[in-house]
């Protein structure tokens, strides 16, 4: 009896350092290792803050509408394969009518700019024509904005929409519908033309800004050859990247939540899975 106890207490011992392991390898498995994601070179945000306090508390600027519906940090944050800015922190919760805040950064002379990030939309029956996203000059009190992202519900089918892009002024919109609810990867890329050079659309001195939209099935380790919309260019004065703006113009304005912000001067998105 002595002995089957002995064995008893030692198959007890072995089963609970069996469940110890499981526990720890899930464990493991679901928390994020950040110590190996690489930092954007330009900027970034995770909308790491306490849910409910204002970006404009927390590094962000208020540059229109500043005492209006400021823009609130949500939770839970938003999450997407392989892409290095998911699941970090929390998220931004941006709607209609109120605040507009700005991202600054060192102010890019020459090269390429990439602003990415994680994108999950509800339905807006009045969403027409407003851009929520754009890179601006580093002067918070400057009105030109190029690189605009939209969105605008589909009038035949209330539960998609389709993304809308413009260089400044004329937008044109994705041939494919969207989800309501599902999280989407944007990149909108803007490409610095020196004044004496024509750009890809036989421009001379015209900035350069595009459109990519990825899915959770999509492949984006690398830069596609061609993007979801541009290459776009605008005869209004070109900008020098200094800051990342967020926007609530009006009832029209979509109501979005935001994560992953990284602004890099590389395709720098995701690791090698």
């Amino acid at each position: 009896m002595k002995h089957i106890f002995k064995y008893c207490i030692v198959a007890n011992l072995f089963c609970l350092l069996f469940l110890l392991s499981c526990n720890t390898e899930d464990v493991k498995l679901a928390t994020k290792d950040n110590s190996s994601v690489p930092t954007a070179n330009i900027t970034s945000s995770n909308f790491d803050a306490a849910a409910g306090s204002a970006l404009s508390d927390n590094g962000w600027i208020a540059h229109s509408s500043a005492a209006t519906n400021p823009i609130l940090i949500t939770t839970p944050g938003l999450t997407f394969p392989n892409y290095y800015g998911s699941g970090i922190g929390n998220a931004a919760a941006v709607t209609s009518t109120g605040q507009d805040v700005s991202l600054q950064f060192a102010e890019v002379t020459t090269g390429t700019v990439y602003a990415s990030f994680l994108i999950n939309a509800s339905a807006s029956p009045l969403c027409i024509d407003q851009y929520f996203f754009a890179f601006g000059n580093n002067n918070t009190t400057d009105t030109a904005y190029r690189g605009k992202l939209l969105i605008n519900q589909d009038p035949a089918n209330p539960t998609k929409f389709k993304f809308g892009f413009a260089a400044n002024s004329t937008i044109k919109y994705t041939t494919n519908l969207y989800d309501y609810g599902t999280t989407y990867l944007i990149v909108i890329k803007y490409k610095i033309v020196d004044a004496t050079t024509t750009n890809s659309n036989g421009n001379l001195g015209r900035d350069e800004s595009s459109l990519y939209v990825f899915d959770s099935a999509a492949s984006y380790l690398t830069e596609p050859t061609s993007p979801t919309i541009g290459i776009e260019d605008t005869a209004s004065v070109d900008i020098n990247p200094g800051r990342v703006v967020l926007r609530q113009d009006n009832t029209n304005s979509p109501n979005v939540i935001i994560d992953g912000l990284r602004v890099d001067s590389s395709w720098n998105l995701r690791n090698q899975l």
